[in-house]
């Protein structure tokens, strides 16, 4: 089975936002993805591709990341409302 992935061009400048403030937010933490993920019951992958925008968060699984990462889920998509620079 051939899965096309979306390019980078056609990601969502919120999505790509928002992963890249998830992963500055587990590296400040030394969390790696595997450590992030199992402590927010996700799988792995899921967070590396949202991480890099081409996956969406839940409510349910921003709720999980931010519980994960210690910061309100306002810090997630607004990185200046959680009080930490990301």
């Amino acid at each position: 089975m051939n899965v096309e992935l979306p390019s980078v061009s056609s990601l969502r400048e919120e999505d790509v936002r928002v992963g890249a403030t998830i992963k500055a937010l587990r590296e400040a933490r030394g969390l790696t993805q595997e450590q992030l993920a199992r402590r927010a019951q996700l799988s792995r992958p899921y967070l590396a591709n949202v991480e890099v925008g081409r996956k969406r968060l839940s409510v349910r699984s921003a709720a999980r990341v931010a519980a994960a990462l210690a910061v309100p889920q306002i810090a997630l998509i607004a990185p200046e409302a959680g009080g930490e620079a990301a």
